[in-house]
């Protein structure tokens, strides 16, 4: 269920510029770190990294109450599971292809492939 916005308040847009802004600099510095990452690490250290990432973001996307009520009844729904392990199955086995297909290849054609992957542009 959406919350409506109250049509006599004028709508803040302060905290989403600060968000905005927030994003273009993470996203500004992430290929110079990742690269640097990529050289420095196995492509497997460098995947699991960033699913650990990935895993650590979670609590900050449940943070509403009515998010943590949808992810509790996702998980939480048995009915669900065989589609999770599904999508987990999926994961595990791209994890495993990405890691053999990237085993050879120089540090700057690994970390460029992992960033169109989760970014979907270079």
């Amino acid at each position: 269920m959406m919350k409506r916005m109250s049509p006599s308040r004028p709508i803040d847009y302060r905290l989403g510029t600060y968000y905005a802004i927030t994003t273009a600099i993470l996203m500004a510095v992430q290929a110079p770190l990742s690269t640097l990452a990529a050289r420095t690490l196995s492509p497997l250290d460098f995947m699991a990294i960033t699913q650990f990432a990935l895993l650590f973001s979670i609590p900050f996307l449940i943070m509403r109450a009515d998010s943590r009520r949808d992810f509790i009844a996702i998980v939480l729904g048995v009915g669900n599971w065989p589609k999770l392990a599904m999508i987990f199955l999926v994961g595990v086995t791209g994890l495993g292809m990405s890691d053999v297909g990237l085993s050879s290849a120089h540090p700057i054609i690994a970390a460029a492939v992992l960033n169109l992957t989760h970014f979907g542009r270079p």
